[in-house]
Order: C-alpha cells, then structure tokens, then sequence
C-alpha cells in the first residue's frame, strides 16, 4: 500500500486547517492565448510558514480557474484568489480547487517529503522558498512530472520528483 507514497503526487481532499504556511503563486495562465511551449517549465515560489510549524511534510497544489465577459480583461491582481476576483464584478465567475474553496472532484495534489524536516526542526515564523518544474515524459504525454527544489529555514536544500498520472 505504501508503493509510490512518495514519488506520485497523491491527489486527497486536504482540510485548510492542515495547512501550514501561506499559499504561494507559481504560474499564471491566460488560456486564451497559452502556447503548449509555456506550459512546461521551472518556476519559483516562496511560502511563509506558520509561527507553529515543527516539520515540513510536504507540500499542496491546486489551481484556480478565473472567467470574465471580455477576453481582455486582465486579473488584477494577478494573486487575487478566486472569491476576491469575483468579489470584483457582477461578470465575473471563479472557483479554487484548493482547500479555500468548495470541494471538487479535482481535489489536491498531495507530494508527500520523502525526508520531512523534523530532523531541523523548524522555529517558525519561517519561509520556505525554491523552484518547481513542470515538464511532460516522453512516454507518456497525458502525464506530468514534477520537481521540485527548496530551501529550508535551516538553510538545508532538498530536491525531490513526482509523477502526476
């Protein structure tokens, strides 16, 4: 049962109270005008983690999806979250397939740390910062792998892969 705990992205239902660090934005996309060559990439994200943290477990991921009348209208922020989006006009529409929102059938992306940081037990208020890459393998094009590389508080650097099939 434990095969593949650790390098398949799990995806679950996780509860906002399981959280433990604010989310942080890594990649925006207007699906309007996206070309398959920018879906894939490496792309840096940082997230402060909660004064009450004592071990880094893993990591959440999850999109957020943003409508409006017009093509042209740009999101403004483009952090917003997707209630503060739809808070800004009567044409607008969003949900967030993250804990935040209602569940849906696309749940989280659980990547579980094969090494969680409790050997450096974190003293938090603390940040976690680092890169995430998207690519596509060869054998399998409905597939996507993703690595991902960060920087502890305790200045520890950890690289760990997952596959989302």
């Amino acid at each position: 049962m434990q095969a593949g705990i650790y390098s398949d992205v799990r995806i679950e239902t996780i509860p906002v109270t399981s959280l433990c660090g604010r989310p942080s934005l890594f990649r925006l996309l207007d699906l309007h005008r996206v070309t398959e060559q920018e879906l894939a990439g490496t792309f840096k994200w940082e997230s402060a983690l909660s004064p009450e943290v004592e071990s880094l477990d893993g990591f959440l991921t999850w999109f957020d999806i943003y409508f409006a009348d017009r093509r042209s209208e740009q999101l403004i922020p483009a952090s917003a979250s997707a209630q503060e989006w739809v808070d800004g006009g009567a044409d607008r529409v969003a949900f967030t397939t993250g804990p935040y929102g209602k569940e849906t059938h696309w749940k989280q992306g659980l990547l579980l740390s094969q090494r969680p940081s409790g050997a450096d037990k974190l003293q938090g208020p603390a940040v976690v910062a680092g890169e995430i890459s998207l690519s596509v393998p060869d054998d399998d094009p409905r597939a996507l792998a993703m690595r991902l590389q960060w920087t502890e508080p305790s200045g520890t650097k950890q690289t760990q892969s997952w596959a989302v099939r």
